[in-house]
């Protein structure tokens, strides 16, 4: 067996900046950017996240992720074996003027939240007539 596999990435704990207040420790979650000709994908990787505790907002150009995991859920557990801390997901992404902002989507499967972000169509060049 390669070591490689067993090794494990620490999670980067975020510096909060804002006057938050969180009951457990608050994690950057990993994202994958993907691009096509008509959209942006991010991949954002929140595992034990409900989706119904996912809090996605944007405001001011800011799109803002915000996933609470249930503490609770983990209570009575007693792990035998843990490779990272139980806690919230946080993340911010600037959006740029090419993005179609009422048209965002966003799903989360498998402790994935996949969001969709469409591109506005290029105008396409118009003939001007001279009179």
């Amino acid at each position: 067996m390669n070591t490689k596999e067993l090794e494990v990435k620490d999670k980067k704990e975020l510096e909060i900046t804002s006057e938050k207040t969180y009951s457990c420790k608050v994690y950057v979650p990993d994202t994958d950017i993907y691009e096509n000709d008509k959209e942006i994908i991010l991949a954002v990787d929140i595992p034990g996240v409900n989706k119904n505790d996912v809090k996605i907002q944007l405001e001011n150009s800011i799109l803002s992720i915000d996933a609470k995991v249930r503490p609770q859920d983990y209570d009575k557990l007693r792990p035998l074996y843990s490779e990272y801390n139980v806690g919230h997901f946080y993340r911010e992404f600037r959006m740029g003027e090419m993005i179609e902002k009422d048209k965002i989507d966003a799903s989360v499967k498998n402790g994935v939240l996949k969001l969709t972000l469409p591109k506005i169509e290029k105008l396409k060049p118009k003939q001007i007539a001279v009179r």
